[in-house]
């Protein structure tokens, strides 16, 4: 409780993940050490300070991820120290923005500017956008995705909401381009291929050219670093995204268009990096 009073969070972590080390602490006590923690000064000199909100977050999500109110408590906590935890630490909030369309409507209506409003540029000084465009960043998440699967009905819901409410909010023309950043994070179907049965039909029905190209370029950065290989990794990628692109066709078109392009376009980066690797640049 001192510490509480006269520390910084740093230290309070610390101090709670030390107690809890030498003698786990009850799960109900921890969720009440976090009180008002959002209030406490914040030196960001401890570089653990990630680790132990994580370990410490894991004893609250097991404990109360069922309860509701406690867990959109924990949701509020996973947000407040996201720039220090990684996106698969927060658990309760993916499952509240998985099961909700009006959280993500919210922060899109936060972070994008509406279809008839004039041109305004969104500042990093507003302290408000500039979270809510860090957590829309952030996350990386399938809707109503659970346990890698996901339902044609529940998510045929989830999207025709969601389009409700951009269309409230005059953001309509957001509609694929936003959405399709997150069908990406699809789990794979029952045959194997990319991306599930329901999301594919959600991309024959709602399909656009915005989203199309949000999808692929989700998939593209998610690539993440890699190491040069004169174009043969890129080479192997593009044919594997051109199988999956050919056995959508016949009953997916629309979203076979999706691995098509990818397909092209690793191809063109396997030619570039073999002419790269051929000229002496690598």
């Amino acid at each position: 409780n001192e510490c509480k009073k006269y520390a910084t969070i740093d230290i309070f972590l610390e101090q709670i993940h030390m107690l809890n080390f030498r003698k786990p602490l009850n799960a109900q006590y921890l969720f009440d050490s976090f009180k008002n923690i959002e209030e406490m000064p914040y030196s960001g000199d401890n570089n653990m300070t990630g680790y132990y909100i994580e370990q410490l977050l894991s004893i609250l999500q097991e404990a109360f991820m069922d309860n509701y109110e406690k867990s959109i408590r924990i949701s509020h906590l996973e947000i407040f120290f996201m720039n220090v935890i990684d996106w698969s630490t927060m658990r309760c909030f993916q499952r509240m923005i998985k099961e909700s369309p009006e959280l993500l409507a919210e922060i899109v209506d936060t972070i994008y500017k509406h279809d008839h409003q004039d041109n305004i540029t969104k500042s990093f000084e507003d302290i408000k956008f500039r979270n809510m465009y860090t957590l829309y960043e952030k996350a990386c998440f399938c809707p109503m995705e659970k346990n890698g699967v996901v339902r044609e009905d529940k998510l045929k819901e989830w999207v025709e909401r969601y389009r409700e409410l951009l269309e409230q909010n005059d953001q309509k023309s957001l509609f694929g381009f936003t959405i399709g950043r997150f069908l990406a994070f699809s789990p794979v179907g029952k045959d194997g291929h990319s991306p599930c049965e329901a999301v594919r039909k959600i991309i024959e029905e709602y399909g656009d050219d915005d989203m199309i190209d949000r999808y692929q370029m989700t998939i593209y950065n998610n690539r993440g670093v890699y190491s040069p290989s004169a174009g043969k990794d890129e080479y192997y990628i593009a044919e594997k995204f051109k199988a999956n692109a050919q056995f959508l066709e016949p009953n997916y078109p629309n979203t076979s268009k999706i691995f098509y392009g990818l397909y092209k376009r690793y191809l063109r980066e396997s030619d570039r990096e073999r002419q790269e690797a051929e000229n002496g640049i690598f």
